[in-house]
């Protein structure tokens, strides 16, 4: 299964520790799970998500970063971290306009 996970840390005022670590342990059941994270590469939520899921935590499953995380950028962003695939956005931008926006660019 393919797990989409984006949103921000941003506004986060009471309990970012809890949020924090709610993301790192999001991160790690998802491949623990043989699932595969799908993800931006804008931000700190993005980053920690990433690496929760990332090396040891792979190495010790027998598991592939490249297949289990595969994370999207636009065309002209610089990613904030580069674990696993790294995608360019077929999108402009990622203005959420409807709920079907992001299909292309999961296919």
């Amino acid at each position: 299964m393919k797990i989409l996970v984006v949103g921000s840390f941003k506004g986060v005022q009471s309990h970012p520790d809890v949020c924090a670590n709610f993301v790192s342990r999001l991160g790690e059941l998802i491949v623990e799970g043989d699932h595969i994270l799908l993800t931006g590469r804008r931000g700190a939520l993005d980053k920690a998500i990433a690496e929760a899921a990332h090396p040891r935590h792979l190495e010790t499953l027998h598991k592939e970063s490249r297949l289990q995380i595969v994370g999207y950028r636009l065309k002209n962003a610089e990613p904030v971290h580069r674990r696993g695939t790294v995608h360019i956005s077929a999108r402009e931008d990622w203005e959420i306009r409807d709920v079907f926006c992001f299909i292309d660019d999961m296919r």
